[in-house]
């Protein structure tokens, strides 16, 4: 179960590794975040604070501080992450560019490779992913921690109903699991993305808003973003989730709101219906100022 929570929140996490109109790695808003915060009935709690070095992200740190996240260049080129918890080093991602495009993303578990991820691309943009673990001595062994983060990437994604189904219908050999993702574009902004693997598929079409996503072009994205932030300039106002899980179709429609400074938002509130289930979530930004 662990295994599964990890590979198909890890997919979506990766769908925010790409770029669309500029160099690829490249995260230079004109408005930077400083913190984010989580608003539960009513009062915001800090989920992230982010550190800049002039135009450079160097780290997000999570909640109280324990667990963070730190970058590292080849230039303004984002080239490698590492994940922390308590000054410990578990995990890391290794991007690798042919001049100006991201062709590989290779992530690494308690110091072995876990999984590689071929990046193609249309032009510019972004346009599929592919996503296949490595076979090896500890195939179905996940690191607690990686777990943990990439399962609460998945509830701020899916619904854990879902979350369950998928995890209930794909349990199977670690060393052949596949994930493919694709995207097609409507100007500057992801419209429709599938994910697609041996036992499920997933589509979302999105719409969007005029202003500007302070996200955008982020490559590395964490559990308070969706899965198109880091594709698409501008902010979306609805999506619409079709998944198939072994012949059962599930299907979710979401809605997003906004309060903005100018042109970027300072608030956004997700709300979105499962059957009789329903639920909301808002997050607040702050700027460097």
């Amino acid at each position: 179960m662990k295994r599964l929570i990890s590979l198909t929140a890890t997919l979506m996490v990766l769908t925010i590794f790409v770029t669309s109109c500029q160099k690829d790695g490249v995260y230079n808003p004109k408005k930077k975040i400083e913190k984010i915060y989580g608003v539960y009935e009513g009062v915001k709690e800090l989920e992230e604070t982010w550190t800049w070095d002039k135009n450079l992200l160097t780290k997000v740190a999570y909640r109280e501080g324990y667990e963070y996240d730190v970058f590292e260049y080849d230039g303004k080129q984002l080239s490698k992450v590492t994940s922390y918890d308590e000054g410990v080093a578990y995990g890391y991602y290794v991007f690798t560019y042919e001049k100006s495009k991201l062709v590989k993303i290779e992530e690494f578990d308690e110091g072995k490779l876990f999984m590689t991820i071929s990046v193609e691309h249309d032009g510019k943009k972004i346009v599929k992913i592919t996503l296949k673990l490595v076979e090896d001595d500890h195939k179905n062994i996940k690191s607690v921690r990686s777990n943990k983060t990439f399962a609460t990437i998945m509830r701020n994604f899916l619904p854990q109903p879902i979350i369950d189904k998928i995890i209930e219908n794909s349990m199977r050999k670690a060393d052949d699991y596949e994930s493919i993702v694709e995207f097609v574009y409507e100007g500057d902004n992801v419209s429709k993305m599938t994910m697609t693997d041996k036992n499920s598929s997933t589509s979302m079409a999105y719409t969007y808003d005029d202003k500007l996503n302070p996200f955008y072009n982020n490559l590395y994205g964490s559990e308070m973003r969706g899965a198109t932030t880091a594709l698409s300039k501008n902010n979306p106002l609805t999506s619409a989730m079709t998944t198939t899980v072994e012949g059962e179709e599930i299907k979710i429609n979401g809605t997003y709101s906004y309060v903005y400074d100018g042109e970027y938002p300072i608030e956004v509130t997700y709300s979105y219906k499962y059957f009789s289930f329903e639920s909301k979530f808002i997050t607040s930004y702050e700027y460097l100022k």
